[in-house]
């Protein structure tokens, strides 16, 4: 949530998806990046990121990967809160 004069709540609200891993992953999150064409990529000392900040690219490049190639593990149960849409994405 970002503040914003134009809204007339005040706030502003934006979508962002993080994908992370240990640093050790960089190599393929830099190809899985470039693959998907979405997100920025971001690093620290232990851990990589890719970041995607656009609900549109979320929905129809993102979300589709997770339906073909299920998650795992507790990560399991957010995927499908986020993916139980009825929006036709």
């Amino acid at each position: 949530m970002d503040r914003s004069k134009s809204n007339k709540l005040g706030i502003r609200v934006t979508p962002k998806l993080i994908l992370s891993q240990h640093i050790s992953a960089k190599p393929f999150f830099k190809d899985l990046m470039n693959y998907l064409g979405v997100g920025h990529l971001t690093t620290n000392k232990n851990e990589v990121q890719i970041v995607v900040n656009s609900l549109p690219q979320i929905k129809q490049e993102i979300l589709p990967l997770f339906d073909l190639y299920p998650v795992r593990s507790g990560k399991l149960i957010s995927y499908l809160k986020a993916g139980s849409r009825n929006d036709g994405a």
